[in-house]
């Protein structure tokens, strides 16, 4: 966290789909979310210093899922529980058109 950028983080969340605990905009877990949120979004970020964090949270992150997969046991990238969720294909809050690979049930 730089200084002062909790007001960047307010401005940029009033901007994306879900909200962020308002007290915690100096928080660096907040910014995280932020940062992807306005990536899964296509929202344009408000200075290039969040580029930077972006691609390092983007760094990141693919570790972080790659650990949860194994910590999830060797099927459940082709078995997941019946009680968990899958991941939708395409973020609710957009009308843009299925991804490849996705149908339009598995994207609802």
């Amino acid at each position: 966290m730089r200084h002062n950028e909790e007001v960047v983080n307010e401005q940029l969340a009033d901007k994306l789909p879900w909200p962020v605990e308002r007290s915690r905009f100096d928080s660096p877990h907040v910014k995280a979310n932020l940062l992807l949120q306005a990536h899964f979004a296509r929202a344009p970020l408000p200075m290039s210093d969040y580029v930077t964090d972006l691609k390092s949270v983007l760094d990141q992150a693919l570790r972080i899922l790659q650990a949860a997969v194994e910590c999830g046991g060797r099927d459940y990238p082709r078995s997941p529980p019946r009680d968990q969720p899958r991941l939708p294909c395409r973020p609710w809050w957009t009308s843009r058109p299925t991804p490849a690979g996705c149908t339009r049930r598995s994207a609802r």
